[in-house]
């Protein structure tokens, strides 16, 4: 509900723009919501992405159809983004995702279990977890401006649980590890070296979290 509301919100802030005015019914036509879809893909967003958002659109405007305020669906006029045909190579299920995010948990390892999280729910690239910064989570969403391939930045949504998890994260592990916790305190950090030498900690990088991976694909078989 709250991703349905948020992305009628979009289309409502696109039209008060585009129309100068607050979203009136008559505003919803194919030329109108076409040209929603065009501003989307001008902006490079995911096709996938955009299949959701006019999905979203076409079930309010079914929605109006079914108590006579709209005539018919304009949406239902318009072509739909493909879907993508082929499934990223290598990219474990959700089976091995979660058998990853039990054996942090059974470690106890905070950090470990936020980092799978994570990757479990929003399928992002380990170079763009490794960027992650405590601007990025949004309580009410999950992860905003999150750095992706290519340097664009996408929003990201997470499951309430994730969410909360994430929070506590930051409160309980993250503040007692760091002096100073600001807006720009990368989420992960490794730390490494030996005892008479001293310790050293640095934000995780992709090969970090890659490594981190192979050490719990021992764990888990």
């Amino acid at each position: 509900m709250r991703t349905y509301r948020w992305v009628l919100e979009q289309f409502l802030g696109f039209l008060k723009n585009q129309k100068g005015h607050i979203a009136r019914v008559g505003d919803l036509t194919p030329d109108v919501i076409q040209a929603w879809m065009d501003h989307m893909a001008a902006a490079d967003l995911a096709l996938e992405t955009m299949r959701v958002r006019q999905s979203v659109l076409s079930s309010f405007c079914g929605w109006l159809v079914k108590r006579g305020v709209l005539p018919s669906n304009p949406v239902a006029r318009l072509d739909r983004p493909p879907h993508r045909r082929e499934a990223p190579k290598q990219v474990p299920g959700s089976a091995i995702m979660d058998a990853l995010v039990q054996a942090a948990r059974r470690r106890g390892r905070p950090r470990d279990l936020a980092l799978f999280l994570i990757l479990r729910y929003t399928g992002m690239r380990r170079e763009s977890v490794a960027t992650l910064q405590v601007r990025h989570l949004d309580k009410g969403w999950g992860l905003r401006g999150v750095r992706v391939k290519g340097g664009k930045t996408r929003d990201i949504p997470l499951p309430d649980a994730v969410t909360r998890f994430l929070e506590t994260y930051v409160e309980g592990t993250l503040t007692k590890e760091m002096e100073t916790v600001t807006p720009d305190t990368p989420l992960f950090w490794s730390t490494w070296g030996r005892r008479s030498g001293g310790k050293t900690r640095a934000p995780m990088t992709g090969q970090n979290i890659w490594r981190l991976c192979k050490v719990y694909g021992r764990l888990i078989g």
